[in-house]
């Protein structure tokens, strides 16, 4: 089917915002029009992105303080422990809620204390009296941060980086921080078997959908996603016909709108604007009164710590002509029958004349 794209009257805009009336949360909002948009049946429509502005999301935030966690003892005994966001014992610091971290903040003593509370998290569930849960950096030895032989109840954060006593320390979180790759593992040295589950996971770069055990005398390998989100994926009930393959799922028809690129760091603004027309999709529905929105990570989690965005979508009428029949013989064709006609008369008589 070949088309023309009509971008005259015939165009639709509208503006979604963070701030306007919604029902849902805000990751997932769902806009009801004040007057329903009808689309002419006669006519094929499609639908994309103009621009998209949001602030970008981080992962430390309040609203990821939830979960729980399965402490299994030596003796077998299972103790089932909810995350909340509740200050106090074997719930996250309020340090944690709103971290919003730059290369122009970032700095040793930030970077020291949202280890420092991540560890003691760990440290409470357990009830650490020292080396019992470590995090170990890659070309140090456990000994090397200073936090991990601390007990549950003893920790304390470093207040003199320039002590010579913590120079080892703080050598390694240079390094920790240069690599730019911030990932680490987390020792457990003790007997205790720990399993966690839950939204708190994103704040160890984990999925949240799934599982991360911490065996006994085992390993987990984690990431500190200090710089956020890499890319955020918009969907909405509107698109259709849409493949794609994301969040570990095999390709398949989805209601995927656009992809989000979030070049720059949290709590900074994104602003999006799609380089072609080419990422239009038909739309689903000939009536739009109502419009939802999902907001997900490259896990396909929601992002739950988004505050600010407004978008503007366009949709645009298309001109549909049907391809000719198969036994259809166009104009072209019979002019260039009637040219090759008359060229094969030419040959013939040339040939005749050389004949006599």
């Amino acid at each position: 089917m070949a088309y023309s794209l009509n971008t005259n009257a015939s165009t639709q805009k509208i503006t979604l915002s963070s701030t306007g009336t919604y029902t849902g949360s805000i990751y997932r909002p769902s806009f009801t029009l004040s007057k329903a948009i009808a689309l002419d049946e006669r006519l094929l429509h499609v639908c994309g992105l103009e621009i998209a502005v949001l602030k970008h999301p981080a992962y430390f935030h309040l609203n990821y303080m939830h979960g729980e966690v399965i402490v299994t003892s030596p003796r077998g005994t299972v103790r089932p422990r909810l995350i909340t966001q509740v200050e106090g014992q074997e719930n996250f610091s309020p340090f944690l809620q709103g971290v919003y971290i730059t290369n122009d903040t970032m700095n040793v003593a930030l970077l020291d204390a949202v280890l420092f509370n991540l560890l003691d998290f760990l440290k409470q569930l357990i009830s650490d009296t020292g080396y019992g849960i470590s995090f170990v950096f890659n070309g140090y030895p456990s000994t090397a941060y200073k936090y991990n032989s601390m007990s549950s109840d003893g920790m304390e954060l470093i207040d003199n980086y320039d002590d010579p006593d913590n120079s080892l320390h703080v050598d390694l979180l240079y390094n920790f921080y240069r690599a730019q790759d911030f990932r680490f593992l987390i020792e457990n040295s003790s007997e205790y078997k720990l399993e966690m589950k839950g939204n708190f996971l994103a704040m160890f770069g984990l999925n949240p959908s799934t599982t991360a055990r911490l065996p006994a005398n085992g390993f987990l390998d984690v990431h500190l996603p200090v710089y956020g989100h890499d890319y955020i994926c918009l969907s909405s009930n509107i698109g259709s016909n849409i493949l794609s393959s994301t969040c570990g799922e095999r390709l398949q028809t989805t209601n995927l709108f656009s992809i989000i690129p979030t070049p720059n760091y949290p709590a900074q603004i994104e602003v999006y604007t799609p380089n072609t027309d080419g990422g239009k999709t038909e739309t689903s529905t000939n009536i739009i009164d109502q419009i939802e929105l999902h907001f997900t990570e490259k896990y396909g989690n929601a992002i739950l710590s988004l505050e600010d965005f407004i978008l503007t979508r366009v949709v645009d009428q298309v001109k549909t002509e049907d391809l000719p029949a198969q036994d259809h013989v166009s104009l072209d064709k019979i002019r260039k029958n009637k040219a090759n006609y008359a060229r094969d008369l030419n040959i013939q008589e040339m040939n005749k004349k050389l004949r006599i």
